[in-house]
Parts: structure tokens; sequence; C-alpha cells
């Protein structure tokens, strides 16, 4: 059992030095792509042009991350498509 739980802390540090890695290389690219964007955001966890709630779960995020993020979502559904996507077209995961 022990090397169980071993391996399972292993794998998930794996996980989790990955995340981490990505992540600042996403941060990178953003910071290059918008370099006068200093400070920090609060990002919806469901846009509020895609139904989100103004009340809604927030993340704060550095600015420059903050508006690749919201392009990313702009690029996949563009203002004005008259529908709002599903929660599993914008995958996320229903509440347990």
């Amino acid at each position: 059992m022990q090397t169980q739980v071993t391996a399972r802390r292993s794998a998930d540090h794996a996980v989790v030095v990955q995340a981490r890695q990505v992540y600042q290389q996403r941060l990178q690219t953003a910071q290059a792509t918008y370099p006068n964007s200093i400070g920090y955001e609060n990002h919806h966890f469901i846009p509020l042009y895609l139904g989100g709630a103004s009340n809604g779960q927030t993340y704060r995020l550095p600015t420059a991350y903050h508006k690749a993020v919201t392009q990313q979502f702009r690029r996949a559904w563009p203002y004005g498509q008259g529908r709002r996507p599903t929660p599993q077209e914008l995958r996320i995961p229903s509440p347990s």
C-alpha cells in the first residue's frame, strides 16, 4: 500500500511540475504579445459574454495572460453567434 501511495505522489508531483512549466511558457508568450499589460485582472471561470454570472467564480491572473485567455475564448466562441455554448462545448465539468 505504501508503495502505491508513494507512486501516486510521484505521479501527481510530475503533473504539477509539468503544468507549472506550461503555464510559465504561456505566460511568457502572453507577456511578449501584450508587453504593456501589467498588473492583474480577475478572469471569470465562465466568461460573462458566454453566460457567466457577474458574481461568478473568478481567478486573479496577470493582465497579459488574461488577455491571451480571453482571445482564445473569442476565437473559439466569437461574439454574436446567436447562441451560447453548452457546458460540454466549453468542457466545463459538471458539479458533483
